[in-house]
This record gives structure tokens, C-alpha cells and sequence, in this order.
């Protein structure tokens, strides 16, 4: 088919049907030409809103520069956001130029956000317990013992907020300047349209509403990174109170105490693990939403690497995404499943009691504690977050990955095409 269409399509894709291959004035003046669309009935002047009946739910909007809204547009404009969170736009963690991954993803930071929000109502009530727990502990015995944990939550802190902050300017780097589909003149124009596609499904571009969406995306990008953040700083906090505990046991467990040490130290390490509890009960949803969120993209990211990537920038930005993913991941829970291993050193430690204080009541008591309990935080308490979940999601990446291999094709996330742009 020869028209002002045909330079629209994809030079390696076939020919498709003029709704398929265009939108808009193109196609208007196109029906002009054919006789199938009386003059006037576009956009112009006084011309209203077209309606395709044939065309698909992406071109079924056409809309003149001075067009009215009818009453079923303005249905679709009150379903907005239920366009926000189900269209499949740009990803908001790793790629937020081409490749598209499901909605899920804003979703998941929608859900994540609710249980920030409930969290919020009981975080007075959980500091407050934590700070008497924390009153109990051994004293720190120096200075630099004492700034230890400060300097380690702080450089994990910055460190993976510069990393995601570097991968998000990677990603810009990489739309502009590889301009896969050059529809737009202005390349400021392209990239909005390309971060904002599920408010330009809905309404007319503009640059000041595409620049909310790419605010709405930056939030988005780095909701995922704080979320992630959060729970290694939670758990870097609970783990060195139970670091304090142990080592108060390493001074005193190879000399004879008397009974009342070891009932001080067992009710410290109860209320530590009440501590622990609770703060599983209020962060268990994230906990899940961060896990399932990490393993999603692990699996989709390592899928799409053997895929051809369109141009070195997109390389370098597609593997550095894939390595901070992974090392994020990975960060989290080994940083989470410390407080396991810490809770575990005490039973280990009450060996090496002498054997004249080893039958005392209270270090007989302690130790059925340490031994029966099981000391983690959970997801949704579906999981718990121990060493062992290390190798059992990288079973379950593989697993799938090899089943994924097989069904599937190189589909060429970047090529231009139709569903690229409005």
C-alpha cells in the first residue's frame, strides 16, 4: 500500500493495514484521498473527535487539535488510573526507554506503599520497644566499636542510592543516544512520550504533563532501591543487637558466673527475639513485595540478555542494570539472614561453659530456648530469610530460566513500531 503512511512502519516488519501503520491527520488525510471519509469530519477547523470503529483499542482515539470529548471518552478518562497501573509501560526499575515489562511493576510500588503507610501507624509504638530493648544491651567498648554500625548503615545507604541514580542516568543515556525510533523531531518530545505512554493512551501531549510522568517515574525507580534499603537497614539493626549479646557471651561464657548472669543474658536474648517478632509482623508484606519483585526481574532480566542489543550504549546500561540488580538482591538477604546467624552463635557459645556451671538451671533453660527457637524475619510468613533461601532462589532462576530458553525468540524489544507511540 503506497501513502504518507508507508514511512511509518518498520522497515522490517510487513506491510499492515493503514489503521495498523498509522494515526491521526495521516490517516485522516489518507480516507480524504480514498473517498471513505467525508471532508470536515477530522481535525480542523471546528472538525471533532474521530471515532474508529474497526480500529484497535490503541487507535480507537484520534483525537483533533480543537476536538470536544464525547461521553464515551470521557468514560476512558475516568478509568486513568486503572490505565496507570495495567499498561504495560516503561519498566520503572530497569529499563525506562524501551523494553516493557507487565504493570505489575507500579502495582507492586502501590502495594509496597500501602504497607509503608500502615507501618507508619505502628512505628512509634515499635521504637519505643526497640529503644528499651536497646537500653538493656552491653555497653559498646569503645569509641569505634561504638560508630561501627552508624559507618556501615550509612555507606550501604549511599552506595545503593549512587548505583540506582547511575543506572536511571544510564538509562536516559541510552534513549538519547540511540534514537530508535525516530517519530518526533524534538528529541525531548520523543523521550516523554516514551517514559509517559499510559497518560498519552488517555490525553493530548504536552510537556508539562509529560514531565510528571518522568517525576512519576524517577519516584517509582527509586521506590524500589529505598524499599530495599529499608530492610537492610532494619536488618543490620537487629542483627547487631544480637552481635552486642554474644559478644558479652564471649567474655564471660569460659569463666564460672553465677546463675544471675545467665538469667540477665537469656531474658535479654527473649526480649530481642520479641523485639524481632514484631518487627517481622509489621514489615513481613515488604519483606514479600522486595523478594518477589527481585526475583521477577532477576528471571526477565537474565531472559532478555540474550537478545540483540540495538547499540553499545544499550549494552553497557542493560549489564550494569543486570549487575545491580543482582548485587542488590543478593545484598538484602544475606544482610537480613544475619540476624539467623547471630541468633544461632549463642547455642554454640554454651558449649564451651565449664562443666561445674554448665547444669545450673538458667544455662540449662537457655539453651532448650536457643535450640527450639527458630529466629528470622519472614515474608508474609510464606518464608524465612536465612542463608538457605540464598541457594533455593538461584535453583528456582535456573529452573525457569531453562524452561523459558526453550519457548523463547529474539523479538527485537527495540525496534520501532506502532505500539511505540500514540
Amino acid at each position: 500500500m503506497e501513502g504518507p503512511c508507508q514511512e511509518v512502519a518498520a522497515p522490517d516488519q510487513e506491510k499492515q493495514s493503514p489503521v495498523e501503520n498509522c494515526t491521526g491527520t495521516r490517516y485522516q488525510e489518507e480516507l480524504h484521498t480514498q473517498g471513505q471519509l467525508p471532508r470536515g469530519s477530522g481535525s480542523g477547523a471546528g472538525g471533532g473527535a474521530m471515532l474508529l470503529p474497526d480500529a484497535g483499542p490503541r487507535d480507537r482515539w484520534l483525537l483533533g487539535p480543537q476536538s470536544a470529548l464525547h461521553p464515551e471518552e470521557l468514560a476512558v478518562l475516568v478509568q486513568l488510573p486503572l490505565l496507570v497501573l495495567h499498561h504495560p509501560g516503561p519498566d520503572v526499575q530497569h529499563s525506562e526507554s524501551v523494553p516493557r515489562w507487565p504493570g505489575c511493576t507500579k502495582c507492586g510500588i502501590l502495594i509496597a506503599s500501602w504497607h509503608f503507610l500502615h507501618l507508619a501507624n505502628l512505628w512509634p509504638g515499635l521504637m519505643r520497644h526497640w529503644a528499651a530493648v536497646e537500653k538493656r544491651l552491653p555497653r559498646y567498648g569503645s569509641y569505634m566499636e561504638r560508630s561501627h554500625p552508624v559507618r556501615r548503615i550509612r555507606l550501604v545507604a549511599f552506595l545503593l542510592l549512587s548505583l540506582s541514580l547511575m543506572e536511571h542516568l544510564l538509562s536516559i543515556i541510552a534513549v538519547v543516544y540511540y534514537d530508535f525510533c525516530p517519530r518526533r523531531r524534538d528529541p525531548v518530545e520523543s523521550y516523554l512520550r516514551g517514559t509517559s505512554l499510559h497518560l498519552f493512551e488517555v490525553f493530548a501531549y504536552s510537556n508539562w504533563l509529560g514531565w510528571l510522568g518522568k517525576l512519576q517515574n524517577v519516584l517509582l525507580t527509586f521506590g524500589w532501591s529505598y524499599m530495599d534499603i529499608f530492610l537492610m537497614i532494619i536488618g543490620m539493626g537487629l542483627s547487631e543487637m544480637l552481635a552486642r549479646l554474644n559478644r558479652s557471651l564471649k567474655r564471660h561464657v569460659r569463666h564460672p558466673m553465677p546463675e544471675e548472669y545467665w538469667t540477665w543474658s537469656r531474658t535479654l536474648y527473649r526480649s530481642i527475639v520479641e523485639l524481632i517478632r514484631e518487627v517481622d509482623d509489621a514489615i513481613s508484606g515488604i519483606m514479600l513485595i522486595s523478594f518477589g519483585s527481585n526475583l521477577y526481574f532477576i528471571c526477565l532480566q537474565l531472559l532478555k540478555s540474550i537478545n540483540t542489543m540495538p547499540s553499545s550504549a544499550h549494552a553497557v546500561y542493560f549489564y550494569f542494570s543486570l549487575c545491580f540488580l543482582l548485587s542488590r538482591s543478593s545484598m538484602v538477604l544475606l544482610l537480613v539472614s544475619t540476624i539467623n546467624d547471630r541468633a544461632r552463635e549463642p547455642l554454640q557459645l554454651l558449649r564451651l561453659i565449664p562443666s561445674e556451671a554448665y547444669h545450673q538451671p538458667e544455662v540449662t533453660r537457655f539453651a532448650a530456648e536457643l535450640a527450639s527457637d527458630q529466629v528470622a524475619l519472614t515474608g508474609a510468613k510464606f518464608f524465612n530469610v536465612t542463608r538457605r533461601l540464598f541457594l533455593a532462589m538461584a535453583g528456582t532462576v535456573a529452573t525457569y530460566e531453562l524452561v523459558l530458553i526453550q519457548f523463547h525468540e529474539d523479538k527485537k524489544s527495540w525496534t520501532c513500531s506502532v505500539e511505540t507511540f500514540d
